[in-house]
Order: C-alpha cells, then structure tokens, then sequence
C-alpha cells in the first residue's frame, strides 16, 4: 500500500466515527426545541439522550468483537448504513416514542463505528506513522465531543432540530461510498466460530445496569432502592463476568490485556479524563447561560476555541508521542486541562469574552495533548487481531467517563446549588421587603420569587436538562410581571439586585463543580505516569507477554 494511500483510510474511516461522537452531545442543546414541537414533557424527551447512551455504551466491546472475526471493513460499513438510515428516521419522527426507538437503532450504528474506526487504523497504517494517525482520530474525538453543542445550537435556532439528524444522511452516504473503496478487509485469522454468549449476556447486562444507574441516579435519588439495586445488578453481573471470562477457551474480552502496564494505564487515565471533560464541558455551557446569561446559542458559540484548539493540537501530539512516548506527553496535557478547569472555579459573575476565550484555549490544548497519545498508548499493546475489542474497551472507558462525568459534577454542582438558592431566597426577600415599593407590590414578587425557587427544584428533581439550571431567567420574569404599574426605574433597580443575588448563588456552585473536575483531571494525570517508559506506542506484542 503506497504511504498516501494510509491517510485516505484514515479520512474514510473518520467519516462514521465523527458522526457516532457528535450525536452523544449535539443533541443535549435541542431537548427544549423537541419537546416543545413534540408535545412532550421532560422526562420522556431525556430518553432521547438516554437511548443512545445506554445502547452505544453496552454495544462497544461486542462490536468490536465482532468485527475482529467477521471482518472490520464489513461491519463499519454496515455500522455506517445503520447509523444513517435512522438518522434520516429520527429527523422524520413526529412522536417522540418513534424518536427514541430510532435513536436507540441510531445508537447501534454508532457502537460499531466508533471502536471498528480506530481498529481499521491499527491495523492499516505502519506503527512509525500510527501516532499521527491516531492523533488525527483523537483530534475528531475530542472535537465532536466539544462542537456538538455549537453545531446543535445553530441548526435547532436556524433550521429547526430535525436538522442535527438530517446533517448525518448526506455525510452517511458519502463515507458508505469511501469506505467501499478506500478502507481494506482486515479480520483475525486465528479466531474460532465460538460465540462466548455468557460473557455478552454479563457484560452487556452490568454496562446497561451501571449506565442507567448513573443516568437516572439524581432523578430517583441516589439512595433510592431502584437506584442500589441497579448498582448491585452491576456489580454481581461484572463479577459473573470477569469468572466466565477467565474460564473459557475464546472469551469476549481476553483479560490477559489488562495485564498490560500500558493498557490498564491509559484506560484507567482515558475514564478518567472522561468524567474531568464532558462533566465540565455540560456545566461550561450551563454556566454561560446562567450566570453570564447568553443564549445558548451564543454559549455554544463561545465554546468555539475548545475543538478548535485540540484540532490544532491533537496531529501535533500524536507524532509528539510516537518520538517521545506517550507517558511524557499525556500528564502534560492532563496538567494543562486541569490548570484551565481550575481557571474557571475562579470566574464568578461578569466575565468577559477574553477572560473566557483564554480559558477555553488552554483547555483545548491540554485535551489536544490528552487524547491521541491515550489511544496510541493503548493500542500498541493490543495483542495481534484484537484490535477490534481493544478499541471496544478504550471507547467504553471514555464512554463510562463521559457518563460518570455528567452524573457527578451535575450532583457536585446541584449540592452546592440547593442550600445556596435557599440563601438567595432569604436575601432576595429581605431586599424586596425594605423596598419602597407598595406591599401588594412586594408580596407579588415574594411569592414570584418563592415559585421561581420551587420551580427549579422540582425541575431538578425531576431530572431536567436545561431547566434546571434557569433560575436566573425565572426570577427576572417573575420580577418583571409583578411590577407592570409601578415606577420602571424602581423596578430595573430591584430586578438587577435580584439577578445579581440568584448569579452569584449559581456562579459559587459551578466553582465547586470545576473544582472536582479539576482534581479528577489531576489525579488522571497520576495514573498517567503508571505507562511505563519507554513507551510501547505502535508495537504488537505477542498474547501473553507484558
């Protein structure tokens, strides 16, 4: 194969897995604009989000597997098919239960791609040049990841939310057609036609059980029965499964990977980088619409320098580690990513576009840094022909993280939240009754006041995405309505104190949320330094050996 030729597989095989990454957040930003036009309620139109979630978490490694005995090229092809045709389903759905069931099937299209992807690269391109080319796929990991939002914004705002699916069918059908051409057969040879059934049923079972725990925990309650009996399914099912793992002779997970220093390392560092990025990518967005009180739309534009930079980094740092090793990039990387969530605790209320614009290019570079030599990492030590499953594993630990982020810096944040709304409350209405406003005047927006809060707690409760987070828009609604017939000045007066009150009590609680992604991103940076050096990025090792 001519050296050219290996970044033609490297652009064909990007097309699905861009798409299957993009749709794990694009969406988020849209719930509103969906369940406005569908005539829902929030907790049906969150498992919009929680359809795929669950389904793309529980079908990676069993994907992987697959395509290692079938054949990679085939099943990214049907991967990509499958994806595609459900995209244009989902944009043509009119009831929100055909919307989930097809993001559901959406999400098995996209469980295929994203490990077959970064196994087809393994395989295709020569260990010299596979540092750059995986650091062009972590380049378009952490860029779909963070462009979702923006990309989201502007399609519901500008053309309605049908469009974040639409946009897939066009690109579906030209990457079906590169990879036709482009992308060659690869599969392993020496697997046997044994199925290990039992440890598909465990595996898939305890990632379901876990990952459903995480996203209905603050819904139901942390402590809830449902909640702890899903934890327990999780844990008695992962264990089932790492015993008939280590028993048969062809198991869905060859476990003597883990043994690899390198391996366990990067994927260890991979969860963990997950749960310090999306967590604090989500309250990022939050932050700017309530505290600073864009739109989201101009949030999710402010975002922009993120992806821009890690695209800028990311092929940079992938060669970076094929000369140095990633055990002398990667901490780097995770040191400046946890300097910029760090920079973000300290915002607080009022900050302007420069101050935020730097924060989110060191972020960026530090994710840049992060991503590509983490897979490298981890692959290099992949035994011969399970590339497929140990690209299936490295996504699941960035899946988890993802999952695992979002469920506890949201928490984190929420606890935070509550006692210091209830703060807000009193001063709020301490301000308001020593106002010179007449009392039937004050009482009405005391009792605005009150609701709003109420509101936002119930919404909280009840697991809400975008709502629960809009006090600051309620409470100057509530302010506003009260005071029709009274003096404007006096009103504009009162409504900015009142806003100010309300900024400051969510601006103190995003501190606290930035601060525990910050202190996970640092403690990813530890097991980092667990690789061992000189690095193994791009070799084979025979199965068995360390």
């Amino acid at each position: 194969m001519r050296p050219r030729s290996y970044w033609f597989i490297v652009a064909a095989a990007s097309f699905g897995f861009f798409m299957a990454i993009l749709d794990t957040s694009i969406v988020t930003i849209a719930i509103p604009a969906i369940e406005r036009s569908l005539k829902t309620n929030i907790d049906n139109v969150t498992w919009v989000l929680n359809a795929y979630n669950l389904v793309f978490a529980v079908l990676l490694i069993p994907a992987g597997r697959v395509a290692d005995r079938f054949g990679r090229k085939k099943l990214f092809i049907a991967g990509l098919v499958i994806f595609t045709v459900f995209s244009l389903v989902c944009g043509f759905a009119h009831h929100i239960d055909l919307l989930i069931a097809a993001r559901a099937f959406q999400a098995v299209g996209g469980a295929i791609m994203v490990p077959v992807s970064l196994a087809i690269l393994v395989v295709a391109v020569p260990p010299e040049k596979r540092g750059a080319a995986i650091g062009i796929w972590g380049a378009i990991n952490g860029v779909a990841s963070a462009v979702g939002p923006t990309l989201g914004g502007v399609l519901t705002q500008y053309v309605g939310w049908e469009w974040i699916f639409f946009i897939n069918v066009p690109i579906g059908i030209v990457g079906v057609i590169a990879c036709l051409y482009i992308i060659p057969e690869s599969r392993d040879p020496e697997q046997s036609q044994s199925v290990d059934y039992p440890g598909v049923l465990f595996l898939s079972v305890s990632l379901f059980t876990l990952t459903l725990a995480l996203i209905r925990g603050e819904t139901n309650g942390w402590s809830s029965p449902f909640i702890l009996g899903l934890f327990g399914a999780f844990a008695i099912t992962a264990v089932l499964f790492v015993l008939t793992e280590l028993r048969v002779r062809e198991p869905l997970v060859d476990l003597r990977m883990l043994q690899q220093r390198t391996f366990s390392a990067a994927n260890t560092t991979m969860l963990l980088l997950g749960v310090g990025f999306f967590g604090s990518l989500f309250l990022g967005v939050q932050y700017l619409t309530v505290v600073e009180g864009y739109s989201v739309l101009r949030a999710a534009l402010a975002i922009t320098p993120l992806p821009a930079m890690i695209a800028f980094v990311a092929p940079v740092s992938g060669r970076l580690s094929d000369r140095v090793g990633p055990r002398a990039v990667v901490p780097v990387g995770l040191f400046v990513f946890g300097l910029a969530l760090l920079s973000f605790s300290y915002l607080g209320v009022g900050a302007s576009y420069p101050h935020l614009v730097w924060r989110f290019i060191i972020a960026g570079i530090g994710l840049g840094l992060s991503f590509p030599p983490l897979a490298s990492a981890a692959m290099g030590v992949v035994f011969r022909g399970k590339q497929g499953v140990g690209a299936g594993v490295f996504n699941t630990s960035r899946q988890i993280g993802f999952t695992v982020g979002l469920a506890v810096l949201v928490a984190v944040f929420l606890g935070a939240l509550h006692p210091r709304l209830s703060n807000a409350q009193t001063q709020a209405t301490t301000i308001v009754q020593q106002s010179n406003l007449p009392d039937p005047v004050k009482q009405g927006i005391i009792q605005g006041i009150n609701n709003a809060v109420s509101s936002n707690s119930a919404e909280a409760a009840q697991g809400g995405e975008q709502q629960k987070f809009d006090l600051y828009s309620m409470v100057a609604q509530a302010a506003g309505q009260q005071v029709a017939d009274t003096n404007k000045a006096s009103l504009d007066q009162l409504s900015q104190q009142l806003q100010r009150i309300f900024a400051v009590a969510a601006a103190h609680s995003f501190d606290r949320a930035f601060l525990v992604g910050w202190l996970i991103v640092w403690l990813a940076a530890g097991t980092a330094l667990l690789m061992p050096s000189p690095p193994a990025a791009g070799r084979r090792v025979a199965p068995g050996t360390a």
